[in-house]
């Protein structure tokens, strides 16, 4: 990569697979509703989970700016809330350990 502003600054890797697939298999493995992986990619515009890590700043963002706008998840609005806080929280860790090494 050329120099940015005199820096070598490297983007994140980004993943061969489309952001649907990506959002789905998380929602699978963690158990969240599947419009929630809908709304995440289609209204949110993620792509990679870089970017799902990036755009939420803490575990409160997740409610704020994802769940609370899905009307159709109605009462089990609480449990998406939790189930996509873990993956939030896992994603963080994975993407933690993989800078690590």
């Amino acid at each position: 990569m050329p120099p940015i502003g005199g820096f070598a600054v490297d983007p994140p890797a980004r993943s061969t697979a489309d952001a649907k697939s990506i959002f789905e298999a998380l929602s699978d493995q963690f158990g969240f509703d599947k419009t929630v992986a809908e709304y995440l990619v289609d209204s949110m515009k993620l792509t990679t989970l870089e970017e799902f890590r990036w755009t939420l700043a803490n575990e409160a963002q997740i409610e704020e700016k994802v769940v609370s706008k899905i009307a159709s998840l109605g009462a089990a609005g609480a449990v998406q809330v939790a189930r996509l806080r873990q993956a939030w929280n896992g994603i963080c860790k994975a993407l933690a350990k993989a800078e690590a090494a």
